[in-house]
């Protein structure tokens, strides 16, 4: 997930992994040092682990990669390059794009660049066919509107599309395609609809989802076998596995197949949306917190006081990030 560059007055809350609590943090009190010594701090990512958030930081020339939950503070790395994104691959394995656009691979105290002119980073496993090869990926890298998949031996792959691509998602084993004219494209494992193909057969290459022809997108996310999609008319369309009701439909329907939109008022018009692996969140255009799906690590959060900004949501596997200007 990339955040838009916020100010030190901004705070994450998160939500989730077994606790009864919010959890706050500022972003200066990631770092093990007193408030007044970073002023001017910036949250520049944010990614989401089971049990941790992986946050990039920036005071000025320094920009730092901190591992933290509700009880531990870690900093993993300084970076001589603005990191301006990070995704994470696996407990020991980060990938941190910086601002000069290459794709950093650390793992431990090693890293190397593996990639290049990147605009946007995202992780998953899926087989991807491309010129009749068929291979296992769990890095997808975007890069100047083009798909690039990395394989585990950090060799590069190719995908060619007829379209420019402008952001990428991924579930567990399906991922979610954004183009530059607002339609969608899916690939991966489809057994519970969350392809949004009107099916549950998996698809080895990016596929357009028929209603995003229709209806123009500006936002997706893929949660653990289900997807969401943001329209410009603000209104939010889910698709997949509906074991916990996450998709925001009846609780009868167990997969729904075809991105279907979520009933509402129709005053409410949505600006942000993410999904977890098995819960959903929507932040309406008044702050509103609308979430669906699997609480049993109260990864859904509780409304609070209306006057508080939601800059932006992220789900991870069972909790949830918001960044907020004020507690």
């Amino acid at each position: 997930m990339t955040t838009a560059r916020s100010q030190a007055c901004d705070y994450l809350k998160l939500f989730g992994f077994g606790n009864n609590k919010v959890s706050y943090y500022r972003a200066s009190d990631l770092q093990p040092v007193s408030r007044g010594d970073y002023d001017n701090l910036q949250l520049l990512g944010v990614s989401i682990g089971w049990d941790h958030v992986l946050a990039c930081l920036a005071d000025g020339a320094n920009h730092m990669v901190y591992w933290t939950s509700d009880k531990l503070v870690k900093k993993l790395t300084t970076c001589l390059s603005s990191v301006c994104s990070v995704a994470l691959v696996d407990r020991d394995i980060t990938l941190l794009l910086t601002t000069s656009r290459n794709v950093i691979y650390l793992k431990g105290s090693s890293s190397n660049v593996v990639a290049s002119n990147v605009t946007s980073i995202a992780c998953c496993n899926v087989t991807i066919s491309s010129n009749a090869v068929n291979s296992n990926m769990c890095c997808v890298l975007l890069q100047q509107g083009q798909l690039l998949f990395l394989k585990e031996n950090h060799m590069i792959q190719h995908v060619r599309l007829p379209v420019l691509i402008q952001e990428v998602t991924c579930g567990h084993n399906h991922l979610l395609l954004l183009d530059t004219s607002g339609h969608v494209y899916s690939c991966g494992h489809g057994n519970r609809g969350q392809l949004c193909q009107g099916d549950t057969t998996n698809r080895t290459y990016p596929m357009v989802i028929d209603l995003t022809v229709a209806v123009t997108m500006i936002k997706i996310s893929a949660g653990g076998w289900h997807s969401a999609m943001l329209s410009n008319c603000h209104d939010v369309y889910t698709s997949g596995w509906n074991c916990d009701g996450q998709l925001g439909h009846s609780d009868d329907i167990a997969i729904v197949t075809q991105p279907t939109l979520v009933a509402t008022d129709d005053s409410v018009q949505f600006k942000l949306v993410s999904c977890g692996s098995r819960h959903t969140v929507a932040i309406s255009n008044t702050n509103k917190l609308f979430t669906w799906g699997w609480n049993k690590y109260n990864q859904l959060p509780l409304p609070w006081q209306q006057d508080t900004v939601i800059i932006n949501v992220q789900c991870g596997h069972w909790s949830t990030l918001l960044v907020t200007t004020s507690p």
